[in-house]
């Protein structure tokens, strides 16, 4: 439904914006999350919005910069729980079994997990944990992946039916 609270271009940048984000938190975690710690930056992050909001939480600009650390720390952190509680399951699961499937299955997988963790970031997290153990290869990590932004996509184009230009 059509309630005009945003204007086409207003909800195209959001949309834009949050698959940006998307794929920014999962470069990071790709490139940051398995060498390091994440967890060791995110809670002083909190700590200094939580100050930030405390000292200066009058001023505008300070109140968003320490809204943005709270969400940005918060984001990470549960990442990290969900790598390290992903990484002890699949080195328990053994995925020899699925190697030889069709990636058309695993693209289904992909789509099926966002569905229902209705989340990019977590299917990429839960995908890039399982590919750095090296619990499945890299075309099948593509092929989930794959599936998992199809069936972003097709959400946002679903909610979109009914919806004026």
């Amino acid at each position: 439904m059509n309630t005009s609270v945003f204007t086409t271009r207003t909800a195209m940048a959001i949309i834009l914006g949050a698959n940006l984000g998307t794929t920014l938190d999962s470069w990071m975690l790709a490139t940051l999350g398995f060498n390091m710690d994440i967890e060791v930056v995110s809670y002083p992050a909190v700590c200094l919005g939580g100050l930030i909001l405390i000292l200066f939480g009058n001023g505008k600009t300070y109140r968003y910069i320490s809204y943005f650390l709270f969400g940005f720390s918060l984001l990470f952190i549960g990442l990290s729980f969900m790598k390290t509680s992903t990484e002890s399951k699949v080195k328990v699961f053994d995925f020899s079994h699925y190697t030889s499937i069709s990636l058309a299955v695993f693209l289904l997988i992909g789509f099926i997990i966002n569905d229902f963790v209705q989340s990019g970031s977590v299917t990429m997290a839960l995908t890039l944990s399982a590919l750095h153990v090296g619990e499945i290869s890299l075309p099948i990590a593509a092929a989930i992946i794959l599936g998992s932004q199809t069936g972003t996509t097709i959400k946002t184009m679903l909610g979109g039916v009914g919806g004026n230009t």
